[in-house]
């Protein structure tokens, strides 16, 4: 996956094609950069935690393209911890949880 990084301009684009991306405003540097699959559910992560209301796993399979199963064993340890809830599909980060975000974040790091 390719992430692209916009500066003086307005947007982000993650995704492995970028034909038809235009930027927002002339003059803006473009930086892209490829995602390994195994950084992928901590660059994730990165986002999803930060949601009020969580994320579903299913997102997380169609975004990275990689089986909710690879992270169920850290989700269960992190719920373990009282740091994030499973409800169902969805994961969403415990009050206790979004004090120690960073670490929480860091538990996908390989």
């Amino acid at each position: 996956m390719l992430i692209c990084f916009i500066r003086g301009g307005k947007g982000c684009y993650r995704g492995n094609d970028l034909s038809g991306w235009e930027l927002a405003e002339e003059g803006a540097e473009v930086e892209t950069r490829r995602v390994e699959t195994e950084d992928l559910p901590f660059e994730y992560m990165l986002n999803a935690l930060r949601l009020t209301e969580g994320f579903d796993l299913a997102d997380f399979e169609v975004r990275t393209g990689l089986p909710a199963a690879l992270i169920r064993n850290r989700l269960d340890s992190l719920s373990g911890k009282g740091l994030l809830v499973l409800d169902g599909g969805r994961v969403r980060l415990t009050p206790f949880g979004r004090a120690f975000l960073s670490d929480v974040q860091e538990a996908f790091l390989d």
